[in-house]
């Protein structure tokens, strides 16, 4: 499954770290589960601690390795990214990018 994931690339944008994801087919909104499953089997098993639904975002609130993420999709740009809660923890985000498994 990991193979969906095409792009794992790590980026600041105004000194605000996230892992930017490209899968290598187009999706929509009800393959999101699908999409979270394979980003769990690629980084580690998260424990979900919300899943807010939008009209176009989608969010899992996470907890790995007592640090915590937010994986966002957004439906209609087809972008989704990985970054952290609190801006203090940035260094757990660069060390799940250089530790990851895709």
């Amino acid at each position: 499954m990991q193979q969906l994931i095409q792009q794992f690339n790590y980026q600041k944008n105004e000194d605000k770290p996230f892992i930017l994801l490209g899968f290598q087919l187009p999706w929509d909104q009800d393959d999101i589960g699908d999409l979270i499953a394979c980003v769990f089997n690629c980084i580690g098993k998260g424990q979900v601690i919300e899943h807010a639904l939008g009209a176009d975002l989608e969010t899992v609130h996470f907890r790995l390795d007592n640090d915590d993420y937010l994986l966002n999709f957004e439906v209609y740009s087809q972008s989704c990214w990985l970054e952290v809660v609190n801006q203090e923890d940035s260094h757990a985000l660069l060390h799940l990018y250089e530790n990851n498994k895709i």
